[in-house]
């Protein structure tokens, strides 16, 4: 089946978008593992995940796009537009991330321990020590 040159840039309009898209959750992964770090497992399984939610969501716009055929500019598009937005604003979005995870690190320290002193002697509570992991 030939495709028009209409439709052709409609599919790779379409393409550049899911790219940007799938760039959004991708950020949106990695700001979670900003916030909470994980260890090497979950940051494995949760790559693992994205790739298999990447790869269902271009096998089913081939699929009903593009016929199921591989076209070469629907690949070119994604690559771009996710490296371009992951690039830009993914970058951005991290790096303030960072800082706000910081920030909020850093004043809770701060607090801690006045409010831990006022706690103790307005409402008499006694604080429990978590125990140390051996």
């Amino acid at each position: 089946m030939q495709l028009t040159s209409y439709e052709q840039t409609y599919i790779f309009l379409w393409s550049f978008l899911i790219g940007i898209i799938l760039s959004a959750v991708y950020i949106v992964l990695v700001l979670w593992r900003v916030i909470s770090p994980q260890g090497r497992l979950l940051l494995f399984v949760t790559d693992l995940m994205f790739v298999v939610f990447a790869s269902i969501v271009n096998f089913l716009f081939a699929l009903i796009e593009t016929d199921g055929r591989i076209r070469g500019y629907v690949l070119f598009a994604e690559v771009v537009s996710f490296a371009a937005f992951y690039l830009t604003v993914g970058r951005l979005l991290i790096k303030s991330a960072f800082a706000i995870r910081n920030f909020v690190k850093r004043t809770a320290e701060r607090l801690y321990k006045p409010l831990k002193q006022l706690f103790q002697k307005r409402m008499h509570i006694k604080w429990i020590k978590p125990r140390k992991k051996t």
